[in-house]
């Protein structure tokens, strides 16, 4: 896609499109027999949903495998039912790709400088 400025210059605004793996792990602090469910968005798209009841020394590691054009990304943890539980979202990490991580909710996905 090109966008035609005055003075006929193009500027090419199409950006491709990369794939990166983004793992991190979640710490759950429920209250007693709470059985807390989620869901795991990238900015407004659902990309998890947790229903499955795990025992309270479940260790929960989440992966995310984005395809998205460069840019920064919010990753958010909604409840799915009530329930008292807290959702933290901890060490966050790039395992493939051209990204970096901006804190914990938040991916970068990088231009490539050779585009």
């Amino acid at each position: 896609m090109y966008l035609t400025i005055p003075n006929t210059i193009n500027i090419n605004i199409h950006m491709e499109e990369k794939f990166v793996r983004i793992v991190f792990d979640l710490n759950v602090e429920r209250i007693k027999n709470d059985n807390p469910s989620y869901r795991i968005y990238v900015n407004d798209e659902l990309f998890n949903e947790r229903t499955w009841r795990w025992n309270a020394t479940t260790y929960l590691e989440e992966m995310l495998q984005i395809n998205a054009v460069p840019g920064k990304y919010t990753v958010r943890i909604e409840k799915y039912h009530p329930t008292k539980a807290r959702f933290i979202i901890n060490n966050m990490r790039v395992e493939l790709g051209d990204a970096c991580i901006v804190d914990n909710n938040t991916i970068e996905i990088l231009a490539n400088e050779n585009t």
